[in-house]
């Protein structure tokens, strides 16, 4: 696992990017939020309630049948969260954090796709009730969270990512064979962004298994939603939203490129190629 010390130095960097964004965005004319977006939920609050808000946010905000999709892009907007994929470390799948004017969530970018999501979703939980149940600072992994809270943010990443309606569009789910289970799980795990592993759970809580066959499925079958290996398709680095900022601020001599690639710890070609990557333009002032 990440160790104490590991975790520290790694907030202060990303505590630093954050920071930047924060600084620099207003100044090349994008605002920080004026309000808070908050869920209406606290510790009494149920499984129900977690999965009532869930199913809410997919169907207010317009997710459609695979909110995987588009879950970073109304994070950014309308609920102005800074959104960025990141090289953590080892054992560390994302994070919330909470500055003056701007939530942010770090998400391991070099994760499996079912995880990096489960993780956007349920860091998005813990932003959207932070006064009323701040997260607790631990590094353990985001779906064995022990704690009250945690569960509850479980819950409502499931139920964010497989929406109620799409998986009865599926089913229905038993009687099935063992064989053909794992498929239909596979199968459907990789249609919505998810993890077949975390499937099996949401179709518990929703009574469409039963709880020992669902305990009963063979782990390794599910693995990787039963890819031989894992689909390479790490998001770049960051975010679009944050390389614009940072090349705005460039050209507007906010800050130097030099102190920009500092600041993110890329060599002038790594810092190129993130521009390139995000279909940003580069800076006049950058030369690769």
């Amino acid at each position: 696992g990440v160790t104490s010390q590991d975790l520290t130095i790694y907030e202060r960097k990303a505590g630093v990017w954050i920071g930047a964004y924060r600084y620099l965005a207003p100044q090349v004319g994008r605002q920080m939020p004026l309000l808070r977006h908050a869920l209406g939920l606290t510790r009494r609050s149920s499984a129900i309630d977690a999965q009532r808000a869930g199913e809410r946010l997919v169907a207010e905000y317009g997710l459609g049948a695979t909110p995987a999709l588009r879950l970073a892009e109304v994070m950014e907007n309308p609920l102005g969260m800074l959104v960025l994929n990141v090289a953590a470390p080892a054992g560390v799948s994302g994070a919330a954090c909470r500055l003056p004017q701007l939530d942010a969530v770090l998400v391991a970018r070099r994760e499996l796709r079912g995880r990096r999501n489960f993780t956007l979703a349920h860091e998005l939980f813990h932003l959207l009730t932070w006064d009323a149940m701040p997260p607790r600072h631990e590094e353990t992994p985001v779906e064995t969270g022990g704690n009250r809270v945690e569960r509850l943010a479980n819950i409502f990443a499931a139920t964010v990512l497989m929406p109620a309606e799409t998986l009865t569009a599926f089913g229905p789910w038993s009687p099935m064979s063992e064989d053909r289970l794992v498929a239909q799980l596979n199968a459907v795990a990789d249609q919505l962004h998810a993890s077949s592993s975390a499937l099996r759970w949401r179709l518990v809580e929703l009574g469409e298994l039963k709880p020992s066959v669902a305990k009963g499925l063979p782990g390794k079958a599910l693995h990787n939603n039963g890819h031989a290996s894992p689909l390479d398709d790490a998001p770049p680095l960051f975010s679009r939203g944050f390389v614009q900022v940072m090349g705005l601020a460039i050209t507007d001599g906010l800050i130097a490129a030099a102190k920009a690639r500092e600041l993110l710890g890329l060599g002038a070609e790594e810092f190129a190629a993130l521009f390139m990557l995000h279909e940003v333009s580069l800076p006049t002032a950058v030369t690769p």
